[in-house]
């Protein structure tokens, strides 16, 4: 490239965001509210693309009805723009694979559009009630633990303890994974580690219960908004005890979402099928 044609380029570019920054001061359409975010999402991840040009990435995979959480921006007309959950629809996927078909689903019902009730965030709530108990579990071993090894006296917050039971190591693994095991394979944790660390997670707990409250509303496939989307697109959960990308929603609701694609991408008469 000549340094004309640099020039050109970025003259152009300086034009484009001029643009985009006179929508922002007179916006007068919702969807672009949140242009600046989506302008800067985008410019990070060509940036990454552009420095990674020559690798090849790997990505997560996902088993088809995953429920994932899709960043589809800003987007052109009537395609869908804004954050939206989404059922995975591929039916294989490996971490060489950068891109994902999703229904996207909504909250508000429309003609052409699948009702799935309250089945998501039920499933995310239910995986969240279960690492509470499992947290639980294991705040009531830790106190008897403590207990154990120092009698009926209070242990000092600075006193060292060797961890053993596959319960609580299952716990320090998941949320401090950076603590390193002694030769013997213990893994040592004064009292004051151990209850910082507890406050931590519950913390975390709450978070995402928030987060879902929030979003405890019916919900409804998008059918003729289903797209492939990059993989780029998909948010990460809000942390390690966020279910989402991990729930799958049941084979019920997937056999209902390929009869409402059938009907609605095809010419098969499903009556006649069945018959």
């Amino acid at each position: 490239m000549t340094e004309k044609e640099l020039k050109e380029k970025c003259k152009s570019l300086q034009k484009s965001s001029d643009t985009l920054q006179a929508i922002i001061k007179n916006c007068r359409n919702k969807k672009f509210y949140h242009l600046d975010s989506w302008e800067a999402f985008q410019a990070k991840t060509f940036y990454i693309e552009n420095k990674n040009s020559n690798a090849r990435n790997k990505y997560l995979s996902y088993k088809r009805g995953t429920v994932v959480f899709v960043n589809f921006g800003t987007s052109i007309g009537n395609e869908l723009s804004g954050h939206h959950f989404g059922i995975v629809l591929n039916k294989k996927d490996s971490p060489y694979n950068g891109n994902l078909t999703v229904l996207p689903l909504t909250s508000k019902y429309k003609k052409y559009h699948i009702s799935l009730e309250t089945e998501i965030i039920l499933n995310i709530f239910d995986s969240l009630l279960e690492q509470e108990r499992k947290i639980q579990e294991v705040y009531d071993l830790l106190n008897k633990e403590l207990f154990k090894q120092q009698g009926n006296i209070v242990p000092d917050v600075g006193e060292v303890r060797s961890i053993e039971d596959h319960r609580i190591v299952w716990f320090l693994k998941k949320f401090a994974p950076d603590k390193k095991a002694n030769e013997d394979g213990m893994a040592e944790y004064t009292s004051t580690e151990l209850n910082e660390l507890l406050h931590i997670v519950n913390s975390k707990i709450r978070k995402v219960n928030s987060y879902y409250k929030e979003k405890n509303k019916g919900s409804f496939g998008m059918i003729n908004s289903i797209t492939t989307v990059s993989k780029y697109r998909i948010n990460k959960p809000l942390n390690e005890l966020d279910p989402i990308g991990h729930i799958r929603v049941s084979d019920e609701i997937m056999n209902r979402i390929d009869r409402e694609i059938i009907k609605s991408y095809t010419s098969i008469d499903l009556t006649q099928e069945n018959g």
